[in-house]
């Protein structure tokens, strides 16, 4: 008889850790049946790699930061969270018979939903907490402790320290890698011109929010190309998320009299690339599916972002971030981030002055940037932890 598994996730980068997962559960078993239920969004990680979304979906307005403003839950609950939330609930009940497993990926929100409604055995991949935000000490209360002991096969962790903090509260929780290194593909489709030693990164977001971090930070990197004495790039790394012709729009908007070309390239997965050519050879692009050809030829990455500032640490980026003006990149996520990432985060203020001085004093100290991105690669590690999570998976099937 096939292993049934449900992934089950509740963010855009935890689906897609979710699918990754997914992806070699099915290399390594091709019978295996494997259903996705995204309870934040739609899912387009699973639907891109071919695995059906079982529930209901739905887009809130805080993108599933509820938690970090009363504004942004108020917001939701106004938009049909509660009764969402219902619904998903009772869905998963309908799914029990059809499922052997869960592998949950997140944060607290799977484990209960298993816990309240599937009551199934799990894989816990927990990538949105550390002991690193709290000074070494377990992420997690006793309850959550709790239901992992109860219904959890393993409980996969994304450093060494959570998993020495859960094993001293009897929870049977390892470390293989983080598993958003996984995560990154390189596509070669990066236009020639855009490889130069003055690449700078742009991870704007993946949600709503991620439009005003585009509007804002529009004119402070134009500025920055017209004064600095040397051809620079800007590269926006989209999120499949975000739509390419309301951010042309802003750019539009923002570069309205200036002279200012602009032209589309190929882009990977079908997509086009977006480029906006200013001032002394330097350009502005946009492009979905290039991150990892982004990150890999940035000098300095400016991220307003949860799991990609994460994947450009890992990959020995440097980084500058500051807070943004919606629920996700907070000032409190911002000093949680630079808790986790160390010194391959600097933390400006949203000024562009200071953004713009920062990434000048960056791109002028290559010593600087190569200490930096050592701090990255120690903080965020391990590629090869979603087939072993995969594997484990399997073998609590057996």
């Amino acid at each position: 008889m096939p292993k049934r598994v449900l992934f089950m996730s509740n963010g855009h980068g935890e689906d897609t850790v979710g699918a990754r997962i997914a992806m070699a559960l099915g290399n390594l078993d091709p019978g295996a049946e494997i259903g996705a239920f995204p309870i934040v969004g739609v899912g387009n990680p699973y639907k891109s790699a071919g695995f059906p979304v079982v529930g209901p979906t739905r887009v809130m307005p805080s993108g599933g930061f509820l938690y970090q403003s009363a504004r942004y839950m108020i917001r939701d609950l106004a938009s049909g969270l509660l009764a969402l939330t219902i619904r998903q609930l009772l869905s998963l009940r309908s799914l029990r018979p059809h499922f052997d497993m869960v592998v949950g990926v997140g944060d607290n929100v799977p484990l209960f939903f298993n816990a309240l409604a599937l009551k199934l055995p799990m894989v816990f991949v927990g990538i949105a907490r550390s002991a690193r935000y709290k000074d070494g000490r377990n992420p997690y209360s006793g309850l959550e402790c709790k239901v992992m002991r109860k219904y959890c096969r393993k409980v996969f962790v994304r450093d060494p320290e959570t998993r020495d903090s859960l094993l001293r509260d009897r929870v049977d929780a390892s470390y293989a890698g983080n598993p958003m290194m996984d995560c990154i593909d390189l596509s070669h489709r990066l236009p020639d011109f855009a490889r130069t030693r003055n690449l700078i990164g742009v991870l704007p977001g993946s949600r709503e929010e991620a439009y005003s971090h585009i509007e804002f930070l529009l004119p402070v990197i134009g500025n920055f190309a017209r004064c600095f004495d040397e051809p620079v790039t800007f590269a926006f790394a989209l999120a499949n998320t975000l739509d390419l012709g309301r951010i042309a729009r802003l750019a539009d908007s923002a570069f309205s009299g200036r002279g200012v070309e602009r032209s589309t390239y190929p882009g990977a997965g079908g997509g086009e690339i977006l480029v906006y050519h200013l001032e002394n050879g330097s350009g502005i692009l946009f492009a979905r599916n290039l991150f990892g050809d982004i990150i890999s030829s940035s000098a300095v990455v400016i991220g307003l972002s949860g799991t990609g500032n994460e994947q450009a640490a890992g990959m020995g980026r440097p980084i500058i971030t500051f807070p943004g003006d919606g629920p996700q990149i907070t000032a409190k996520f911002v000093r949680k981030q630079k808790k986790l990432l160390g010194g391959a985060l600097s933390v400006v203020n949203r000024d562009p002055g200071e953004i713009a001085g920062e990434l000048e004093r960056l791109l002028r100290d290559p010593e600087r940037r190569e200490a930096m991105g050592m701090e990255g690669r120690k903080a965020i590690e391990g590629r090869g932890s979603c087939t072993e999570i995969a594997r484990q998976v399997i073998m609590a099937l057996s």
